[in-house]
């Protein structure tokens, strides 16, 4: 070998070890730089830790300081090629854990908790967790046994509404407009609703909401989006989300009023009835009563809105609806002198009078159950509080009849409350004087309920005052 090809040789080993001495720099530069940057957002998150510990608050400036450092640890991770050691696992962990519980109404807790799940993404560490474990992984103090358990833990899994700080859920608390609005569009359009310009923390979501179609321009004026929801606006908003947002067809709303208690009281709702037909139908609601009671003008519950939210989401969560099976289980039997009667008869329950005369329950030619079958149902039954309810008492929310007054007929002894009455009054002189006009003679009472006096047909049952 020639002193040329020598020093040739050994000029290529210097570039060689030229070569690994800088791969050797660089990965030392890397995780020079990696790890100040882990021990940087691990400190951001103690200071989060402590505020929560120690004064149960969120500081949303160090949230989004986390959410930076994190931001930056992955895009240093990924161009360097450096390797996700397990301490990167961890911060991710802690970095998750430090957000639980935290209310989801700051835009900087909603984007810390994207960015985390994006990191995990990015860097290969999104974990496959199974629908059992993050359901597993929920644990509120005060929702087991709950009617709404699987319901709440469930959406508080998908991330939909999140507990209390002190790991407290509490379902029976009411809900406002904007929080439930809030939770069924996110959740609808996984998260991705306008950002908030100022003011109220729920602009944006408003803002979606409308431009979605769920919210028309009146709905909901921005001074009652504090103001607690009533299960009337949250059939409203939930229906408007499933079929201007995930484009669920409407369906048929045969046979409602035979799964809804107070559907009499429903059926007057000009803007709700419609929305209360469909969640019915469709599952979404069950009432709040075996028997099916809405109950619309009542404040909805977190409970309620995240039973709502789960069945507008998961159809299979949903409740199966079966008219013709609940039209068979009809025909209870049910006693007037038992004060603790249901509150809401049906057609088809076998009523016994005090004398013991067994009455199957129908609906009459003007469409009233009982019409013509001398029950006098409400007086005597005694209602939640212990009261006795009485002729002349106004109808309750429970009864379908919130506010009208409960007339008995002195002729017959046959009870209705007003409406029911009027009803019963305009189709008995519209049916008289169809069959015989004016040329009855004087005196002649018709099917008993209205009576000819030469000039017109007068009604012979009660009046309110």
């Amino acid at each position: 070998m020639g002193i040329t090809e020598t020093l040739a040789g050994g000029n290529r080993m210097k570039k060689i070890l030229l070569i690994l001495l800088s791969i050797l720099m660089i990965a030392s530069n890397v995780v020079f730089a990696i790890g100040p940057e882990i021990d940087k957002i691990n400190n951001t998150i103690s200071q989060l830790e402590r505020l929560r510990a120690e004064e149960n608050k969120v500081s949303k400036s160090l949230i989004k300081e986390m959410a930076s450092g994190l931001i930056e640890l992955e895009s240093a991770i990924r161009s360097s090629g450096a390797e996700v050691t397990p301490d990167i696992f961890k911060l991710l962990d802690r970095a998750e854990e430090s957000l639980k519980g935290a209310p989801d109404t700051y835009k900087e807790i909603r984007d810390a908790r994207r960015v985390i799940e994006r990191v995990r993404v990015s860097l290969g560490v999104s974990e496959t967790i199974t629908e059992e474990k993050k359901l597993a992984q929920v644990q509120l103090s005060d929702i087991q046994g709950h009617w709404g358990e699987k319901y709440i833990t469930q959406l508080v899994a998908r991330g939909g509404i999140s507990g209390y700080p002190d790991g407290t859920f509490k379902p029976n608390n009411t809900i406002t407009k904007a929080e439930f609005v809030a939770i069924a569009v996110r959740s609808a359009l996984n998260g991705k609703v306008a950002d908030n310009q100022g003011g109220h923390w729920a602009a944006g979501v408003f803002q979606t909401a409308r431009e979605k179609q769920v919210l028309l321009l009146n709905d909901f004026p921005q001074s009652e989006w504090d103001k607690p929801i009533t299960r009337y606006e949250m059939s409203y908003v939930m229906v408007r989300v499933a079929e201007n947002i995930l484009g669920e067809p409407s369906t048929s709303t045969s046979g409602v009023g035979k799964i809804m208690s107070d559907y009499q009281e429903v059926s007057k709702q000009q803007k709700y009835r419609y929305y209360v037909e469909q969640a019915f139908m469709k599952g979404l609601v069950a009432g709040k009563t075996k028997d099916g009671l809405f109950d619309g003008k009542a404040n909805g519950t977190r409970a309620e809105a995240a039973t709502m939210i789960v069945r507008m989401l998961e159809t299979k969560m949903r409740e199966v609806v079966d008219t013709n099976k609940i039209q068979q289980s009809e025909g209870r039997e049910i006693s007037l002198t038992d004060p603790n009667r249901p509150l809401v008869p049906k057609e088809g329950d076998i009523i016994i009078k005090p004398d013991g005369t067994r009455v199957v329950l129908k609906v009459g030619p003007a469409g009233v159950l009982g019409e013509g079958q001398g029950i006098n149902y409400y007086e005597g039954i005694k209602l939640k509080n212990g009261y006795i309810f009485k002729a002349g008492d106004l109808g309750t929310t429970s009864m379908g009849y919130l506010g009208q007054t409960y007339l008995v007929d002195k002729r017959t002894g046959e009870g209705h409350f007003v409406l029911d009455w009027n009803a019963i009054r305009q189709y008995y002189r519209d049916a008289a004087l169809k069959e015989y006009g004016h040329s009855a003679e004087p005196g002649t009472i018709y099917k008993g309920w209205v009576m000819y006096d030469g000039r017109q047909w007068n009604w012979l049952g009660p009046t309110n005052g």
